[in-house]
């Protein structure tokens, strides 16, 4: 399992949605509340939920279905082969420690989801979830820690297992997951992997346009929020727009199923102006079949 080139990563679609995700190199809060751009609510406590924290979530899920998508979301796997697939063919000790940490930050955060009710897996926007993403983790001691064989059992250090939430379980298997491109996934950093994750968690609302082949999303950026639930935090507008621009041609530069990614002003009235984010890609690659939206 761990000798296979990883091609693809996969996240439940509402937490690729969740603006929860902290990108960049500004320090990350352990307590988070932002405005998605559908206009509702989400929040995260107690867990920092950053870059690293997603590309980890993304592996996980990938594993687990790679495993045979067990119904328990169990997903066992070596220290060795999440940090090669995260940061190269030969993770160091302090790339094993960042992995752990991530681990920790996923089975301690409390997200809160509005507008869906996890149980059900309905859309309702009357109500909140408050959800884990981690139901339990299981592993051996760290290198350098006490040890007693007795206690641990001969149990491998290198090895863990970590058992996804039920709710996460119910929701990839009634196919709502988003399946990532997982090479784009590691070279995209910062505003732009925020930028192509939501994207592709909305495939399924791209429409079609007059070019054969094409399939087009605007998005409103009304204001702060919109920027926000992207992971840009600049309170001005003009540099906001800037910054997400520049993401959305990193995009397209790395991912060769967009056509274009631009913000362009809708409302040519002097005050007060509006401006989208436009997105337009191709309907189809036939080189990359792993790159669909599961249930679109």
């Amino acid at each position: 399992m761990q000798s296979e080139v990883r091609l693809v990563g996969r996240v439940e679609r509402s937490l690729a949605l969740a603006p929860v995700w902290q990108v960049g190199h500004s320090a990350q809060r352990e307590r988070l509340e932002r405005v998605d751009l559908a206009g509702a609510i989400a929040a995260v406590e107690r867990g920092k939920l950053g870059e690293l924290e997603f590309d980890v979530l993304a592996w996980i899920g990938q594993e687990w279905w790679a495993q045979g998508a067990s119904a328990d979301g169990v997903v066992r796997f070596t220290w060795y082969g999440l940090g090669r697939d995260l940061f190269g063919a030969e993770p160091s000790g302090t790339h094993r420690k960042l992995a752990r940490e991530a681990i920790g930050n996923l089975m301690g955060a409390v997200v809160t989801l509005s507008g869906v009710d996890v149980h059900s897996g309905k859309l309702t926007p009357s109500l909140f979830s408050d959800v884990h993403i981690l139901r339990s983790v299981v592993r051996g001691r760290p290198r350098g820690e006490s040890s007693d064989a007795v206690v641990d059992g001969g149990q491998r250090e290198d090895t863990a297992e970590v058992r996804l939430e039920d709710w996460i379980v119910a929701q990839l298997l009634g196919d709502v997951s988003v399946v990532l491109n997982w090479q784009i996934q590691r070279e995209l950093t910062g505003v732009a992997k925020r930028l192509w994750s939501y994207l592709a968690a909305r495939e399924r609302d791209f429409d079609a346009t007059r070019w054969p082949g094409e399939r087009r999303l605007d998005v409103r950026l009304d204001d702060n929020a919109a920027f926000e639930a992207l992971g840009i935090m600049t309170k001005q507008p003009r540099n906001a727009r800037l910054r997400l621009a520049r993401a959305g041609a990193r995009v397209v530069e790395a991912d060769p199923r967009f056509v274009e990614i631009t913000v362009e002003r809708v409302d040519e009235r002097p005050r007060p102006a509006r401006y989208e984010l436009r997105a337009v890609r191709r309907s189809e690659d036939p080189q990359s079949p792993q790159l669909q939206l599961r249930g679109s």
